[in-house]
């Protein structure tokens, strides 16, 4: 089956492509609507993709509160996506078992995350609010030979909506529990002589679900206060040549959630000493009072209930700002088109301060030593991870892109080229409140991270497809990549003695092979093998700080500093089947895979500090099922499934990895309704076991869950020539108690509850 290029001078740019619920019409078909994507750089049928790959469209992404990367979380099989607790705006993705945890800009995710095509470069600042999404497009497995990066776990490509032309203005306000306000304002501008804009503003506020009784009435972690701007302009300069231009920004402050302790080990709580070397001159106080010890005082608080109340003597203080251009320039020729891709973004988050054991620490009196013997002193008031800090990061990408078809078509290819560049800072001093077995005795670290980080990537890429006839087609893929990272660690850092600076460069060429066939009009099967290939990185957070409180010497203190990983390879064979069933009411899709990774990277936090490492190999296994289903006019209902099986060659494991996943949507439409449609949504997902530390402890994990989410829509209501819709929403709605993060932090482990059952109201009008 062919198909066609996506030219939006010559067809609407609106597509229907949702997997797991059908759009606003339900109730006049009776059969599921074909779902277009452009995974491939072409408008293709879902169907006809020989892919792994799932899409959600504008209406799902409403009916689940979808507005950031992150809430996307687990609607997909085999896909788990969330912020992280620790800051507002990172985000952690992990597609297949393979994903990033950890935030450094030094440190490349391997789960690929683009907004209209543009590579977001890193995890860190990635959660912001977006306006006017349109659909989101998950592809899972190694990716490379069409997109913008090398990534190993997949890509999630999230694409915002063209300006329609049409004279519209909607406003849409919403409120719901612990204090959330919504509102956003967008206007489509009429098209004159081929030009058009859609410009939009969001502004939402929230008061988060977990108060501070140690401050003020109004103090609470997890609030958000969030406006964006978006500015799409489209201009058809000619009927062969088309201008999209892209603004988009954000501004945003927060209180990080805070994290409530899970386990402390005896031994810490029972430490008869504490030291303290911040001042550069290690003082060394003894317990008079064993309660005073910031671990006993932490273990005071373990629980394996949701808390809602804390008593913690710092409230937690973030601000983002990210900014954005997208120039894409498109020339239509017979049956060709050339289309380049320029982008800048940046973005800088600054955290005033962040108080991981979100607990008040008494100091207390106790007894210091000194060269005459102990006399009596105020203990350290020192709580178990204090930091604070600021990162800017800024990229600039560009893309060339020839997409086509040749010997009567017969003969689909994209071919294309690829530059991007990025440099960024880090700036973050930390406090660690440390325990020594051996001694029985706590001490007070000074660390931190300061380091700058410049990368750059070539790259040549393309896919050519073959068909052989009806039913048989051949796609091959091929990418060359050249990649050069520098690390910059500062003298100030204050174990370090003068500035030191690395530098390494590695080249890779990938390939991936498809074999489609097509059983008749309605089924077909595909067997894929592609390889994928990460990068090595630099990690700046292992510097070897317990050799500089020993003096050992420079070299030691950056050893691990200065030789990088070695690059992450993978190779992944998939086998899949596509089918629609009873006049298109049913549409089945399914697809098994076995992944060969060879010099994993994995990163951790090991209580001391930030590590990223090549940890042996890992085998993986996994079935992922789909199934959409029109059982009514009115009622449909989707499920989806997803299954993962993963053999480590060592003791290490990816964070986030859950055997099983599953997720099941119910949408019904009422029939009666004189004006406009009555629709209710009931969804479930299901998230199996995490392991959230790299060393499979058992303190670092979180149990599974199955979550409820709902949504009863009144929509198209016609009043004096406007249409509105009215939404009451609720997510959680079982409440349930959840760990969504963890980690350890030397002798205790922090964990991060999911937010309880919160509701809303939304409402919109168009004139």
């Amino acid at each position: 089956m062919k198909y066609k290029l996506s030219n939006p001078l010559l067809r609407p740019a609106t597509l229907a492509t949702s997997v797991l619920l059908a759009n606003s019409a339900l109730a006049s078909v009776v059969s599921l609507e074909e779902i277009v994507v452009t995974a491939q750089k072409r408008e293709q049928s879902l169907q006809d993709v020989p892919i792994a790959i799932s899409a959600i469209d504008s209406e799902l992404l409403q009916a689940n509160g979808v507005s950031t990367a992150a809430d996307v979380g687990e609607m997909v099989p085999n896909v788990t996506i969330t912020a992280q607790p620790s800051s507002s705006f990172n985000i952690r993705m992990n597609i297949r078992g393979n994903g990033t945890a950890e935030p450094s800009l030094a440190i490349d995710p391997k789960v690929g995350l683009y907004i209209d095509g543009v590579y977001i470069a890193r995890n860190a600042g990635a959660v912001f609010d977006l306006v006017d999404m349109e659909r989101v497009e998950v592809m899972r497995g190694p990716q490379g030979s069409l997109w913008g990066k090398n990534t190993t776990g997949g890509a999630l490509n999230i694409t915002t909506q063209r300006p329609s032309g049409e004279n519209v203005l909607n406003l849409k306000v919403g409120a719901g529990n612990y204090g959330l306000r919504t509102g956003q304002l967008s206007w489509d501008t009429p098209e004159v002589n081929g030009l058009s804009a859609k410009l939009s503003y969001m502004n939402k506020s929230y008061d988060g679900w977990q108060d501070n009784v140690n401050m003020a009435s109004d103090a609470h972690f997890g609030d958000i206060q969030a406006e964006a701007f978006r500015a799409a302009v489209n201009w058809d300069i000619n009927d062969s040549l088309n201008l999209y231009y892209i603004y988009d920004r954000t501004d945003a402050a927060s209180t990080p959630e805070a994290m409530q302790a899970g386990y402390v080990s005896a031994g810490s709580q029972g430490a008869a000493t504490i030291t303290d070397i911040r001042s550069g001159i290690p003082q060394t106080y003894i317990y008079t009072n064993p309660s005073d010890n910031p671990f006993a005082q932490l273990a005071d608080t373990v629980s394996d209930k949701r808390r809602e109340t804390f008593d913690a003597d710092f409230m937690n203080s973030e601000k983002l700002d990210v900014e954005g251009h997208n120039l894409t320039l498109s020339w239509y020729g017979d049956n060709i088109q050339l289309k380049s891709i320029t982008s800048y973004r940046e973005y800088n988050s600054h955290l005033e301060g962040l108080d991981v054991d979100a607990i008040t620490v008494e100091g207390g009196d106790g007894l210091l030593y000194g060269i005459g013997g102990v006399t009596p002193a105020a203990l350290p008031t020192a709580g178990i991870l204090h930091t604070s800090g600021s990162k800017d990061h800024e990229q600039f990408s560009q893309e060339l892109q020839l997409i086509g078809d040749a010997f009567n078509e017969k003969l689909d290819y994209v071919l294309g080229l690829y530059y991007f560049d990025e440099k960024g800072n880090e700036t973050t001093p930390w406090e660690l409140t440390s325990y020594s077995a051996a001694s029985n005795s706590l001490v007070i670290l000074p660390y931190g991270n300061w380091y700058e980080v410049t990368s750059e990537s070539k790259a040549a890429f393309g896919q050519l497809t073959y068909y052989f006839n009806d039913s048989w087609n051949l796609t091959y893929g091929f990418r060359y990549t050249e990649d050069k990272k520098s690390l910059l660690i500062p003298d100030e850092d204050p174990i370090i003695t003068q500035d030191a600076k690395f530098d390494k460069a590695w080249e890779k060429f990938t390939s991936s092979v498809t074999l489609n066939y097509a059983i008749n009009d309605d089924i077909s099967t595909y067997a894929k093998i592609a390889e994928g290939y990460a990068s090595g990185i630099y990690n700046p957070g292992t510097l070897n700080r317990g050799a500089a409180l020993a003096g050992g010497s420079q070299e030691d203190i950056l050893y691990s500093v200065a030789n990088p990983t070695d690059p992450e390879e993978l190779i992944s064979y998939e086998l899949g089947i596509k089918s629609k069933w009873f006049d298109n009411r049913v549409v089945f899709n399914a697809a098994a895979f076995y992944n060969e990774a060879d010099n994993l990277i994995v990163s951790n936090f090991d209580g001391t500090s930030r590590v990223a490492a090549n940890s042996g190999t890992a085998d993986t296994q996994g079935i992922e099922l789909e199934v959409q289903t029109m059982l009514t006019d009115n009622l449909r209902v989707d499920a989806a499934y997803g299954y993962l099986d993963i053999d480590y060659s060592d003791s290490t494991r990816i964070q986030r990895e859950a055997r099983n996943t599953g997720s099941l949507g119910v949408f019904y439409s009422f029939d009666g309704v004189d004006n406009g449609e009555l629709v209710a949504f009931l969804g479930m997902t299901y998230t199996g076991k995490e392991y959230f530390d790299v060393r499979d402890r058992s303190i670092s994990t979180g149990d599974s869950r199955t979550l409820y989410n709902g949504r009863l829509s009144w929509n198209d209501i016609s009043i004096g020539g406007s249409m509105i819709n009215v939404g009451l929403w609720g997510k959680n709605l079982t409440d349930e108690e959840y760990i969504y993060y963890g980690y350890s932090i030397g002798e205790a482990s922090m964990y991060a509850y999911g937010a309880p059952r919160t509701v809303g109201l939304d409402v919109s009008i168009e004139f």
